[in-house]
């Protein structure tokens, strides 16, 4: 670990507590609101924004009806 002052140590370490206790989310490092959802990708438990960030992106990838044609 790089040499730091006390502040950014204090902050670091309160940092590295919250992830550990499962109050950042493990894809944006973001704190999880108070009272927002958490929702599940594979077997890790995501933030509301990172979770619908990736579901449109696999909406836009593989569009519900795309492709057909109607004769």
């Amino acid at each position: 670990m790089p040499l730091m002052t006390l502040s950014e140590f204090i902050a670091y370490h309160k940092a590295q507590g919250a992830a550990q206790s499962g109050q950042l989310c493990p894809l944006c490092k973001r704190r999880y609101q108070a009272h927002g959802e958490r929702y599940r990708i594979g077997d890790q438990e995501v933030c509301e924004s990172c979770y619908f960030d990736g579901l449109g992106e696999l909406v836009e990838a593989h569009p519900i009806g795309g492709g057909r044609r109607r004769a």
